[in-house]
């Protein structure tokens, strides 16, 4: 499909046309990746609100399949949800519940689903909460993915940033952890705000000293150090 100006582009086209026609117009344009980003993003909304059956299948495609021009696709998720008809943006929450339940713990797509659930409001949030708290104890995750889940879980409100740093300190902790793990452990405490930098360098400081620790992984202590 070839896309000219902007004031040529189904964003404008799909009111001049049947709305069977408008919506076969706008899903061909939202799944054509030749076409800009930009435009693609103001279609999505309008396909969802003229085809509400269409809501799961332009969610689940933002979210699985990001543009590489979106950093966050989450955010862009929870603001177009908010913004819809109750009855279609219910189908795009469940669509995000559908995606957390049956992604692989430590997934790009999971995390930028509960991200895009726990956006909608405070209503939402428990749901990604668990979901987090699931993946942080869980044998079966890997300590990238569990690292990863404590710090989207500080994240969310500063009420979870305790909980989070508890997380981090039994990474710290563990003594079979891989060093770089722990480094990374640390690095991600000091992140959590200025109330644990102070731990967090400490810890940093410790690492530097120990022999025990790589080379590479001491030398990375000493950069993130000098960042606190």
């Amino acid at each position: 499909m070839t896309v000219g100006s902007y004031n040529d582009t189904p964003y404008h086209a799909a009111g001049r046309l049947k709305d069977d026609d408008a919506v076969a117009f706008l899903r061909d344009t939202f799944n054509d990746r030749i076409v800009p980003t930009g435009i693609r993003h103001h279609v999505a909304p309008i396909l969802m609100a003229r085809a509400p059956r269409l809501t799961a299948e332009t969610v689940t495609a933002i979210i699985t399949t990001p543009d590489s021009h979106i950093a966050e696709p989450w955010w862009w998720v929870s603001g177009v949800l908010a913004d819809l008809e109750p009855d279609c943006g219910a189908q795009g929450i469940d669509t995000l519940r559908e995606i957390i339940a049956t992604s692989e713990d430590g997934s790009s797509r999971r995390q930028w689903a509960m991200r895009a659930l726990a956006g909608l409001g405070p209503e939402y949030l428990p749901d990604a909460v668990e979901v987090l708290r699931a993946v942080i104890v869980s044998p079966d995750a890997s300590t990238l993915e569990r690292h990863a889940s404590a710090r989207l879980l500080a994240g969310f409100e500063p009420g979870y940033l305790s909980e989070a740093a508890a997380a981090l300190r039994t990474f710290l902790a563990n003594p079979n952890a891989r060093t770089s793990h722990r480094v990374r452990a640390t690095v991600q405490l000091g992140e959590l705000g200025p109330s644990y930098a102070r731990e967090a360098a400490d810890a940093l400081r410790a690492i530097i000293a120990d022999p025990d620790f790589a080379e590479s992984d001491r030398e990375w202590s000493i950069e993130v150090l000098a960042r606190l």
